[in-house]
């Protein structure tokens, strides 16, 4: 539904305006009797169109405009003014005003404008939602990118050639320390598997890899994650070279695994691997956090394993 907007001083002008809006259908108005009152009720809630007086007490029409612009790009604005004075004119042009009507306003030429302006909101809607589409497409062919060079990364499936260029392209951002492999795997996943949907079940996954990483960045830890078998998988890049600095990830482990249990009602086992100086060594790293995992079999689930 098109939200409106009226900015008038005038109580009368106001509601007579307003009462021309509602018997053309227009049911969603928002009224203000200056620009201070226009400013604010258009921050709060994004009108699509404004009919806006110049003169006005506090902040006059212009200014409101001004200040709105910056905001609101595309709120699209109608003047409506007692004053045809060519210097208001010029002002309107400068704030790419879409119409200027002059009071009394005539009501065929309200709804012409109306009309015209409603078009110009559902083409600049259109526009933002084509964008907003293929933001979201980008950056799930950017992720889905990053997944499976990472994965190349910890399976030794990349060169070192062409490596740099790529990270950067994807964004990819690796600390100049050691680097980690670990697994976190699902204790109940085949009963999940058969309980839960599809869709479900890939929530749960998500869940692993959104919370890792804001937990694991809030230590400088950058978690870059890949899909394994039955696992989600993540390459730590770690802020130090010293492999005692090592030591402290056990307790953010336990943290991490402690969160699914407490919060989200299922186990992790979370595998880690051992530590590596080298990009190109990672896959050893890998190697390790699988080895690890195995011991799940002989001592069961909910536990940290190093290897």
């Amino acid at each position: 539904m098109m939200k409106l907007l009226v900015a008038e001083d005038e109580p009368l002008i106001r509601e007579s305006l307003v009462r021309k809006l509602r018997q053309l259908g227009y049911e969603d108005i928002l009224q203000a009797a200056d620009g201070t009152e226009a400013l604010a009720l258009s921050r709060a809630h994004r009108p699509d169109i404004a009919l806006v007086d110049i003169q006005m007490p506090r902040m006059d029409g212009i200014a409101f405009i001004t200040a709105i612009r910056r905001e609101c790009p595309d709120l699209v604005v109608i003047i409506i003014s007692g004053y045809s004075a060519f210097e208001y004119a010029q002002q309107a042009i400068a704030l790419h005003v879409f119409a200027y009507l002059l009071k009394p306003v005539n009501e065929a030429q309200l709804k012409d404008v109306l009309h015209t302006a409603s078009a110009r909101v559902a083409h600049l809607q259109s526009l933002r939602e084509d964008s907003e589409k293929s933001d979201r497409q980008k950056s799930k062919y950017l992720d889905i990118a990053r997944r499976n060079l990472i994965a190349d990364l910890v399976h030794n499936r990349v060169t070192p050639d062409p490596l740099a260029e790529t990270l950067a392209e994807l964004g990819i951002r690796f600390h100049e320390g050691l680097f980690m492999v670990i697994l976190a795997s699902i204790d109940q996943y085949g009963t999940m598997e058969r309980d839960l949907t599809r869709k479900e079940v890939a929530m749960n996954r998500f869940a692993i890899s959104d919370v890792f990483q804001q937990m694991l960045g809030r230590e400088s830890i950058a978690a870059y994650p890949f899909s394994a078998e039955n696992s989600q998988g993540f390459l730590l890049s770690l802020p130090w070279k010293d492999r005692t600095g090592c030591d402290a990830l056990h307790g953010l482990f336990t943290d991490l695994r402690d969160t699914f249990r407490n919060t989200y009602g299922f186990t992790l086992t979370i595998a880690a691997g051992f530590p590596v100086e080298s990009l190109f060594q990672v896959h050893t790293s890998c190697e390790s956090a699988s080895r690890a995992l195995m011991q799940r079999v002989q001592h069961g689930g909910n536990q940290i394993y190093h290897d």
